[in-house]
């Protein structure tokens, strides 16, 4: 009897360990699973993939505030250099009729290699097209200066050929719960933006983790 009893204890308290372990599991991948799906792969980025620190924006064209914090965003580039990798992934919102298309356009403006010099561009200019019914025209205008073959582009946007890649950001977005734009993660955790001066903060501390 002793015996029995001593195994069902055995058998019971494993059991226990067991569950423990499987909980834990599920947390650690469950929180794995949230830092490597604010990345993709496929998202225009700027620095090593070597880099320290990783940070990933979720981001709208339209946005005015998205707007204003891209001078503070190259400026901490160019301040970190290879040490911090920079991605930029869509997040139009429903409430800026123009997004959804001016993320279309960087994507197509990416595809000829030129991503980075239409995403200026479109922020640049915001307030020109943000309101226009169609910004088509607009965009190919400033495609051109972006030196982006035009004709290529407005194929793009008439089939909305890049339509997928901008909803899997958004789909991923939506999956680590993104209120507002922008948003920044960096090495996979949210950044609490209340100021500028947040981000800086969280690269800071990354940069000086072991």
């Amino acid at each position: 009897m002793r015996r029995e009893t001593r195994n069902l204890l055995f058998i019971f308290f494993g059991s226990i360990v067991a569950v423990v372990a499987v909980i834990v599991g599920i947390e650690f991948v469950g929180n794995a699973g949230v830092a490597s799906s604010v990345d993709n792969p496929t998202s225009f980025r700027i620095g090593p993939d070597t880099a320290k620190v990783k940070v990933v924006e979720f981001s709208d064209y339209q946005c005015p505030a998205c707007k204003s914090i891209e001078p503070h965003v190259k400026t901490l580039m160019a301040t970190y250099g290879d040490r911090v990798q920079f991605v930029y992934r869509n997040f139009p919102l429903p409430q800026h009729k123009n997004a959804l298309a001016a993320a279309l356009a960087a994507e197509a403006a990416g595809a000829q290699g030129k991503f980075w010099r239409m995403h200026d561009r479109l922020f640049e200019t915001q307030e020109s097209w943000a309101n226009l019914a169609d910004p088509t025209e607009y965009f190919l205008l400033i495609g051109r200066e972006a030196l982006v073959d035009t004709d290529q582009l407005r194929d793009a946007l008439a089939k909305q050929t890049y339509l997928a890649k901008v909803r899997a950001d958004m789909a991923d977005g939506n999956r680590v719960g993104i209120q507002g734009t922008p948003t920044f993660f960096v090495n996979g955790a949210q950044v609490v933006l209340r100021q500028p001066k947040d981000l800086d903060d969280a690269i800071t501390k990354s940069l000086a983790a072991p």
